[in-house]
């Protein structure tokens, strides 16, 4: 299991990888939550590229830096996240398909994701920890129907954070993303390349990468 954190404060946005940031940058115009947010999947205009693995506890936070994107290290999580406020979403952590933050958001599914009793966290007695299986042609997505909920505007704080675990690699493939279905229009998203590094993209007038090392 990998763990994976974006934190952005003011103009300072960093990637953090197991607790150690591998990436930063300056995203003064970045803007999160505008059109549809997608887990495993990736929309665009001749198709759409998916996820091969598993995801576990996805939480998005408009508002809050969880962790603070100036410093090196972030502590890694040792149990399931729990909602904290200024959550918008936490999904992918339960035997079915809910969102776990306050504003409780309908989740459509695409295809045949699933639910697996496996968890980056260990088990304690009988209560079992999960995770969502993509299987390279499966999503979940959430409609933003609310831009007063879920809209930014350039320059705001957030994270977004979960656990993944790659099951295969044949080309890039997205982990979580907000994008205009359909077309190739996006303003953010994680995704894993070709040769296996991490990395978050996001468009202000013209995309910027930063990828881990």
């Amino acid at each position: 299991w990998t763990h994976y954190i974006l934190s952005r404060q003011g103009a300072n946005a960093s990637l953090f990888i197991n607790g150690t940031r591998v990436a930063t940058s300056s995203v003064a115009g970045i803007t999160l939550g505008h059109n549809v947010i997608a887990i495993g999947m990736y929309s665009t205009n001749s198709g759409a590229l998916y996820w091969n693995g598993y995801v576990s506890n996805v939480r998005e936070v408009i508002g809050t830096a969880v962790y603070d994107p100036t410093l090196t290290t972030a502590t890694v999580p040792t149990a399931p996240y729990s909602w904290i406020p200024k959550t918008t979403f936490l999904g992918c952590q339960n035997n079915r398909f809910i969102d776990n933050g306050p504003l409780g958001l309908a989740i459509t599914v695409t295809g045949s994701p699933s639910v697996q009793k496996l968890s980056p966290f260990p088990a304690y007695g009988i209560t079992p920890y999960y995770s969502t299986y993509f299987n390279g042609s499966s999503g979940l997505s959430l409609p933003n129907t609310n831009q007063s909920v879920l809209a930014v505007v350039a320059g705001a704080t957030f994270t977004v954070e979960a656990w993944i675990y790659l099951g295969s690699l044949a080309t890039s493939q997205i982990i979580i993303a907000d994008n205009v279905p359909g077309t190739a229009n996006f303003y953010w998203h994680f995704a894993v390349n070709t040769g296996g590094y991490l990395n978050f993209s996001w468009y202000i007038g013209s995309s910027v990468t930063a990828t881990s090392t």
